[in-house]
C-alpha cells in the first residue's frame, strides 16, 4: 500500500509511527481541532485509527522491522569482511571465519553416545527349523 491518499491522514499515521500519541498526532494532522476538548480529540482520533489507517499504521511497521534486519548475504558479508581485514585482531578474523562456518553448517557435529546401560537381547529361535 502508497502512502494514504489523504494527506491529513497521511500525516497523522506517520505522527503515530514517530511514537505521538493518538491525540498529538491527531491534533497535528488536523490542525482545527487544537481548541477541541481532548475527550472530542481521543473519539476522533480513535474513530479514525481503523480500516485503512490502520493497515497503513502496520505496513510502515512491518516495514520499519524489514529494514532494521540484517539479511543472511548482509551478515556473511560482514563477517567476510573482517575476516579479510588486516586491521583486525587474529582472534577476531578467527571468530568471523568460525561464526560464518557455523552459519554454514561447515561443522560436522560429533554425537558421543555413551550408555551406562547394558543391553540384553535375547534370540528366540523356537520357531525355527533346523535344517
Amino acid at each position: 500500500m502508497a502512502a494514504l491518499k489523504s494527506a491529513k491522514q497521511e500525516k497523522f499515521v506517520q505522527n503515530l509511527i514517530a511514537g505521538m500519541s493518538q491525540r498529538q498526532a491527531y491534533r497535528d494532522a488536523y490542525p482545527n481541532s487544537v481548541g477541541w476538548k481532548d475527550a472530542t480529540v481521543d473519539v476522533k482520533a480513535s474513530e479514525l485509527f481503523s480500516g485503512k489507517i490502520l493497515v497503513r499504521y502496520q505496513e510502515i511497521q512491518e516495514q520499519q522491522k524489514e529494514d532494521a534486519l540484517l539479511t543472511r548475504w548482509e551478515k556473511r558479508k560482514l563477517l567476510a569482511d573482517i575476516a579479510r581485514s588486516n586491521k583486525n585482531d587474529t582472534q577476531d578474523r578467527i571468530r568471523a571465519i568460525d561464526t560464518d562456518n557455523k552459519m554454514e553448517g561447515e561443522y560436522i557435529s560429533k554425537v558421543d553416545l555413551n550408555t551406562d546401560t547394558a543391553l540384553n537381547i535375547t534370540i528366540d529361535y523356537s520357531g525355527c527349523d533346523s535344517s
